[in-house]
């Protein structure tokens, strides 16, 4: 080729392509843009959540669910800051499974409602389904051997995630806390599983307890580990719990009988017990032991009770765990 018809060929394709560099740099400012006046428009939405009064509380609510679900929707294949929505918890898988919105609304009553954005993705059709969960614990008071779908959501205000693959399916262990009642409030350990279809279950035979009961110093052998499905603490709504997902000691036996202590990471929590004994059938009254932990511990696909836990590890010695809420 002459260089003069190479250069007159440079003279046609070089506006293009400056041209194609130009419409790809307005595109990324104009989504930028896009993305930075939906986290305003949905942070002023969720503030009017909290500045309404009783009777318009649930509709503007609605009004940041409806704009919510709108932004997943239209970036079901993209990143979007919403861990910068204020209030709100956010949570997403590193391999893209899901992705939640997690809030809270407060009641008149003092106690607190939950809702939550889930958005799955279909590995059969490799597509994303939607769903809006609905607070329905106080539908289930014991929910501990249900297993519950996105329409019977027992809710939660959760605060830590914790991932765990168990053959070819993985299992999402959430740490939440509920208002519950007026008297008490209550703490749980929910597992989540997505299925291949995009469907949801919450609630999961992963837990081991050879009939102690998680939190207590009860025993109950006639409580069979395949029955438990989440675990649930409830306290007196004076009080504080541990519910934590940390790096901690606990000791045990091993195979020659010697007492051990070994090192994990692990689900961390307070043994609760009534103020007085006379109390025990009313959980309003129950308190931490203090200085006494218990925790799950993931062994052979399992959480598996542990006592004897010693929260002393210094680098990372737990806090109380109450989270953030309304």
């Amino acid at each position: 080729m002459s260089l003069r018809r190479f250069l007159r060929g440079l003279a046609v394709v070089l506006p293009l392509l400056l041209c194609a560099a130009g419409v790809s740099a307005w595109a990324s400012e104009a989504s930028e843009t896009d993305i930075s006046e939906r986290v305003s428009e949905l942070n002023r939405l969720f503030s009017k959540i909290y500045e309404a009064d009783e009777e318009s509380r649930w509709n503007a609510c609605d009004s940041f669910t409806n704009a919510a679900r709108q932004v997943m929707e239209d970036y079901a294949d993209a990143d979007f800051p919403f861990d910068k929505i204020r209030n709100i918890n956010y949570f997403k898988a590193d391999n893209g499974s899901f992705r939640m919105l997690n809030w809270g609304i407060p009641e008149a009553s003092g106690t607190v409602t939950y809702k939550a954005l889930l958005q799955v993705h279909r590995a059969t059709k490799d597509d994303h389904i939607l769903y809006e969960l609905n607070d329905m614990s106080a539908y289930y008071p014991y929910p501990e051997g249900e297993i519950l779908t996105p329409d019977t959501w027992w809710g939660a205000f959760y605060y830590q995630c914790i991932e765990k693959k168990v053959d070819n399916r993985t299992y999402y262990t959430f740490l939440g806390w509920n208002s519950g009642l007026s008297l008490y409030q209550q703490s749980v350990i929910e597992v989540m599983r997505i299925k291949p279809d995009g469907s949801v279950e919450f609630g999961a035979s992963l837990f081991v307890n050879k009939g102690r009961v998680a939190g207590s110093e009860r025993v109950d052998k006639s409580l069979k580990d395949s029955e438990i499905k989440r675990v649930v603490f409830r306290f007196s709504r004076r009080s504080g719990m541990i519910l934590r997902y940390d790096y901690q000691t606990y000791a045990e036996k091993n195979a020659k009988g010697k007492r051990v202590e070994r090192k994990a990471d692990m689900i961390i929590f307070d043994v609760l017990t009534p103020r007085q004994s006379a109390m025990s059938d009313d959980y309003a009254y129950y308190i931490p032991m203090g200085g006494t932990y218990q925790a799950y511990v993931f062994q052979d696909n399992k959480w598996r009770l542990k006592g004897e836990v010693s929260a002393r590890n210094p680098e990372r010695h737990p806090k109380s765990s109450r989270p953030r809420h309304p």
